[in-house]
């Protein structure tokens, strides 16, 4: 996709401006804007993660463009990844996205390990052949629990000249 707007979409389950399905599925998106989509999974990105119980392999790449907006209060995530994909962000702004304070991530990329080097202790969601790669974003004014949720899982590459900040958490003072 290039130059092109998706705005005001909605899914039910996952991916409220794109749901990738299938075994191999992959995304390019140039120079284009994201606004305004809502999910409670995805808000602009979801994904099947098998096809016939093998890892579902994709190549995403989102370049220079805008991500604004997106999401609500009750979305678990924004930018949710699973299967096995190859994760290219590189010269977008990702701003005022919403997902669940206590909760929600910005960005998904983690399996559902637990947070130990126990023995056996494979993710059932992300294989560790993906690859997330961070290149020159600016990343601000979210709401949102964690921006980048990540594990040990997966190659995690990224030239920190990210603007990242205001990353909004709401607290009652009760």
């Amino acid at each position: 996709m290039q130059n092109t707007k998706i705005l005001n979409s909605q899914a039910g389950l996952g991916g409220g401006a794109i749901f990738l399905a299938g075994p191999t599925a992959s995304l390019s998106i140039t120079n284009s804007l994201i606004q305004d989509n809502q999910s409670p999974i995805g808000s602009v990105l979801a994904m099947s993660c098998f096809n016939d119980n093998v890892y579902s392999k994709r190549d995403i790449s989102i370049t220079g463009s805008s991500l604004i907006s997106n999401g609500s209060s009750s979305s678990k995530s924004v930018l949710d990844f699973c299967g096995e994909p190859k994760v290219t962000l590189s010269t977008n702004t990702i701003a005022k996205n919403i997902a669940d304070i206590a909760i929600g991530n910005l960005i998904q990329f983690s399996g559902n390990t637990k947070a130990s080097d126990t023995p056996n202790n494979n993710s059932s969601v992300l294989s560790n052949s993906s690859s997330l790669e961070l290149l020159n974003n600016t990343i601000v004014e979210n709401t949102v629990n964690t921006a980048l949720l990540y594990d040990k899982l997966g190659t995690k590459l990224g030239e920190f000249k990210h603007e990242v900040r205001q990353f909004e958490k709401s607290y009652d003072n009760q």
